[in-house]
Formats: C-alpha cells, sequence, structure tokens
C-alpha cells in the first residue's frame, strides 16, 4: 500500500494485491459476460465491496479491455470517493463524485485544492491517481500543480509514496521536487514521459512541460542522442493524440540544424514524411546541409522554405516565430517583413504582431531607431481601429522609449529629458521600459517619479503572474524587473530561485537570478548562477559582461 496520503491506490508490490486480484477477478471477468443480468449482478457486487475493489477495477481499466474496462469505470465511479478519515469539508465535496461529467469533476479537485494541504491533499492524490479518466486526472494534475508554492501542499506531494504512481501523479510530485531536489523531479519526469509512451492519454498539453525540461537538461549535458528521443516521443505521442500543429517534430529538426546531423536522421526523414513540406522544417533542413559544406542545396532549401510561406500571413507569423524561438533573428525578420508584404482578412491584426516583433528583434541588434519607426507605424495602422486609448498610449511609451534609447547611444541629453518627460506623463506599465527609466529617474534624483513607474510595472507584471503562479517565464519577468531597478530584492531573488528550479536549463532565467543576487549582496552566488547560464550559451557577450562584474565584486 501507499501512505495515508494515497491509501486506496494500487500497488504492484504490496502483499495484499495478488490476493485481492484472484479474491475479485471472476467479478471483473462477469462484467465481460453476455448475459445482462450477470454483468449487472457482478457490476452490483463490486459496487457493494466498495473500496477493497478499488484496485483490481482500476487495473480492468487501465488493462482497456473493450468489453470490461468501460464497466469497470462505471462500477469505479460508483463507489464511495471519500474515505472514513476524510474531513466533513471533503466527504461533502467527494459525496456524488462519480456521478458528474469529467469536467465538473475537475472542477470538485479545484473546489477542494482552495482548502489547506492537510485537509486537501489525500483526497486530491486520490483522484489524480484513480479517477478512470485520463483527462479528469491530468485536470487535477494541473490544479495540483497551480498550488504547488503552498509548501504545505509542495511537502504532501513530497511525502507520496510514488512506487506505483501513474503518469499524472508523477509529474505533479515532480512539481514539488523541483525547488528541492531537481535531479530527483528529472528522474519522475523521465518515469512518468516512459509511461505515456506505450499508452498515450490526453493530457490537454499538461505534460509539455515535462518533456520541455528533459529535453533542455539533455541539451545542456551534450546529450543529442536522448534529447532526439524524447522529442521522437513526444512526436509520436501528438500524432497518436491528433495534434496537428507538430512542434515536436519542429524541435527534432531544429535540433537537426543546430547539432546535427544526430544518429537517426534517415529515420526521421521517413517517419515525418509527411511534415518535410512545411516551412519550419525546410528551414531546419537548410541550415543543416550548410553545416555539411552543401552550399548549393541549402540555397535551395531556403528558398523553398520562403516560397512554402506564401500560402497566408498567418504562415508566415508562425515561421517567424519558429525562427526566432531559435535565435535564427535574420531569417524571423525576412519573414515578418514577408507578413508586412501580404495580405488577407486578418491583415491588420497580423501587421500589428509583426512590427512589435520586428521592434523587438531591431531593437535587440542595437537599431532603437528602427524598433522606434516599426512601433510608430503600427500606432497609426492602428488608431482608427477598436484598439482601447490605454493600449495605443502603451505603444506610444514604446515609441519614446526606443527614441529615449537612440539618444541616449547618440549621447543626445536633449532628447532624452524630452523622451523621459513623456514617458513619466504617460505612466507605461511595460516591465521594459522601467528597466531604462527607474534608473535613469534615481540618477537624476527623481525618487518619487522612480518608485510611481517602479510600482505601475510591478503591478502590471505581478498580475500576470497571479493569474499563472507556475510559469517560470513571469517569474522572472518580476525577479528581473526588480533585481534591476534594485527593488523588493527579497522578491527577486525568492522568484529567481523558484523559476531556476522550475527551468533549470534556461540560460536566461539562471541570467536573472545572478543578478538578483548579486543586487541582493550575494556576488560569489552571482557568480555560481552565470557560469551555470553561460555553460548553457558558452561566449554570450552580454553574460560574460555579467560574470566579469560579479566577479569584481567577489574580489573587493
Amino acid at each position: 500500500m501507499v501512505t495515508a496520503w494515497s491509501r486506496a491506490a494500487p500497488t504492484e508490490d504490496s502483499a495484499s494485491k495478488p490476493v485481492a486480484e484472484k479474491r475479485y477477478q471472476h467479478l471483473i471477468d462477469q462484467l465481460a459476460d453476455p448475459d445482462p443480468a450477470l454483468r449487472q449482478q457482478a457490476a452490483d457486487e463490486l459496487t457493494r465491496i466498495g473500496s477493497r475493489a478499488r484496485p483490481a477495477l482500476l487495473e480492468a481499466v487501465a488493462a482497456g479491455d473493450p468489453q470490461i474496462a468501460p464497466r469497470a469505470s462505471d462500477v469505479l465511479l460508483s463507489i464511495p470517493w471519500y474515505e472514513r478519515n476524510d474531513p466533513d469539508v471533503v466527504k461533502t465535496l467527494l459525496l456524488n463524485y462519480g456521478k458528474h461529467e469529467t469536467g465538473d469533476r475537475a472542477r470538485i479537485a479545484e473546489n477542494l485544492a482552495q482548502f489547506p494541504a492537510r485537509i486537501s491533499a489525500p483526497a486530491l492524490v486520490r483522484l489524480v491517481e484513480q479517477d478512470p479518466s485520463p483527462a479528469v486526472r491530468w485536470m487535477v494534475m494541473r490544479t495540483i500543480s497551480q498550488h504547488m508554492f503552498d509548501e504545505e501542499m509542495a511537502k504532501a506531494m513530497r511525502d507520496v509514496d510514488l512506487s506505483h504512481a501513474g503518469a499524472p501523479l508523477l509529474a505533479a510530485a515532480a512539481r514539488a521536487w523541483l525547488s528541492v531536489d531537481s535531479a530527483k523531479a528529472m528522474a519522475l519526469l523521465q518515469r512518468a514521459v516512459e509511461l505515456e509512451q506505450s499508452q498515450p492519454s490526453f493530457d490537454g498539453g499538461a505534460l509539455d512541460f515535462a518533456f520541455d525540461l528533459l529535453v533542455s537538461s539533455a541539451k545542456a549535458k551534450k546529450q543529442l542522442d536522448q534529447a532526439a528521443q524524447l522529442l521522437r516521443m513526444q512526436a509520436k505521442r501528438e500524432r497518436q493524440l491528433g495534434d496537428d500543429d507538430p512542434s515536436a517534430v519542429y524541435e527534432l529538426f531544429a535540433l537537426h540544424a543546430q547539432y546535427g546531423p544526430i544518429n537517426g536522421l534517415s529515420d526521421d526523414l521517413k517517419q515525418f514524411e509527411a511534415y518535410l513540406g512545411r516551412p519550419q522544417i525546410l528551414y531546419c533542413l537548410s541550415m543543416l546541409e550548410g553545416r555539411q559544406g552543401h552550399t548549393l542545396t541549402s540555397i535551395a532549401l531556403d528558398r523553398c522554405a520562403f516560397a512554402a510561406s506564401v500560402t497566408s500571413q498567418q504562415s508566415r507569423w508562425n515561421t517567424a516565430v519558429f525562427l526566432g524561438s531559435h535565435d535564427w533573428m535574420p531569417l524571423a525578420e525576412r519573414e515578418l517583413f514577408a507578413v508586412l508584404d501580404g495580405d488577407g482578412d486578418s491583415k491588420l491584426g497580423y501587421d500589428f504582431l509583426a512590427r512589435n516583433r520586428l521592434a523587438t528583434i531591431l531593437g535587440d541588434q542595437g537599431d532603437d531607431a528602427g524598433a522606434a519607426q516599426q512601433i510608430r507605424a503600427a500606432v497609426e495602422e492602428v488608431r482608427d481601429s477598436a484598439r482601447s486609448q490605454p493600449m495605443i498610449n502603451e505603444l506610444v511609451a514604446q515609441v519614446h522609449w526606443r527614441e529615449f534609447r537612440a539618444a541616449r547611444t547618440a549621447k543626445d541629453e536633449a532628447t532624452m529629458k524630452k523622451k523621459v518627460e513623456a514617458l513619466v506623463a504617460l505612466s507605461p506599465s511595460d516591465s521594459s521600459i522601467a528597466l531604462d527609466l527607474v534608473p535613469y529617474l534615481k540618477e537624476h534624483g527623481r525618487s518619487e517619479d522612480a518608485a510611481a513607474v517602479f510600482n505601475r510595472a510591478y503591478e502590471t507584471a505581478n498580475s500576470k503572474l497571479a493569474v499563472d503562479q507556475t510559469n517560470p517565464e513571469q517569474m522572472n519577468e518580476v525577479a528581473w524587473l526588480c533585481a534591476r531597478c534594485d527593488e523588493k530584492l527579497d522578491t527577486a531573488v525568492k522568484l529567481a530561485t523558484q523559476a531556476v528550479a522550475l527551468a533549470p536549463e534556461n540560460y536566461a532565467i539562471l541570467d536573472t537570478a545572478a543578478e538578483a543576487n548579486f543586487h541582493a549582496g550575494d556576488a560569489k552566488k552571482a557568480v555560481e548562477l552565470e557560469t551555470r547560464a553561460l555553460e548553457l550559451k558558452p561566449n554570450d557577450r552580454f553574460m560574460l559582461e555579467q560574470i566579469a562584474k560579479f566577479k569584481a565584486a567577489v574580489k573587493k
């Protein structure tokens, strides 16, 4: 048996399980009897037996016999889902649990999670492990994960015996272990994806984070064959679940493009032949050929890739996003300009997206004047549309910010002051603007204005985090804002540490954690974190400057 947290779950090594299986197997088999009366008799007897029959019923559901599994599922749902020692509030919530449809059962789990873990955790573990619907189990896993930063919930999940847990419970427990023992968390995630490999269930994307972390870890350790194998597993899963957006296939070929050819390329080309005409893969194949010195083939594939997106602005946009996510910026920029040249019913929306993404790319390249030009054009295009005035004000603030940065590069103090006044008047909520504006205002003795700008950006970023509390990217944004503005440093360190635990192989998140610790006075820790970040992205100019700054502080 497992612990008290999930004592009703089946365990393969329990001494009682084989006896229980033999004791109730004749009733399980009778669920497939041609005689409806005998089937009903078996169902009634199993229902009367109750929780003692649960392991055998769970085994029957998992076996998937088309005659037995659906009937075993119905019996399982008819058995009471509360236990004798459950608190009264849990018993009330679970009283008619099995009579509800899947969505309502998931909402019951959400209601349970509102109570302290000492009350809710045993029941939540029961649901994530024993509900006969895979979709419900994964929804409960999401619910548990969203409450993982409640230390009581995290500890409860770490205390669960996972010897024979299913994939949803393994994934939920891994979330709890990430901040404490990342190696153990990774091992649990590996078990979860392996369990799901042979018998995929509809997880609604809940397991994607496991593949993402495992692939990132394998890449960071230069275990490229392992990373490729994980992506193949994920791609197979996407195909079995009917996903027409084969992101794992794209990532697999991106891996070949960045590091390959990796073992198994020929098989991948055959296995995923149906996707080879998509621009994302054509671009990857072009770069792969270029890596091998096949210049003419590379050029031809590049031209095919660019032509393959010509069908719509949406295709161009999706391709640009994919290219940008791998830092292939010249290609992403080309696709974005092609978006602006395109046409269609959603032209205004895609033009707006493309201009904003181009502004980011140009700004990252140091061309803030070009970035300002793109945003100004976006403002003009949407000014007469249904866009709200606050949104337009934010865009105008982006223009002034980019022009401020361009003036700073040109050492044009007069223009800088003019743009700062415009920004203070607009009170922007964008954290990127605050990162430049708050330090400038502090340096010029305008502490009240600096506080107002920071607080507005912090409230906006923090409100996004409140909606998605387990999102490491959102934690990273808040932590970076606090660290670079030298405000709320305890919050910066706390959030950065949590983000690293959730995404230990993300160099940008490690860099933020280093910056947060540096501002909090721990330069030695900052060097340690920045060193890990540089291992993931060697020779990055910004991070080399960062670690030099941190090391200089250690020597003082």
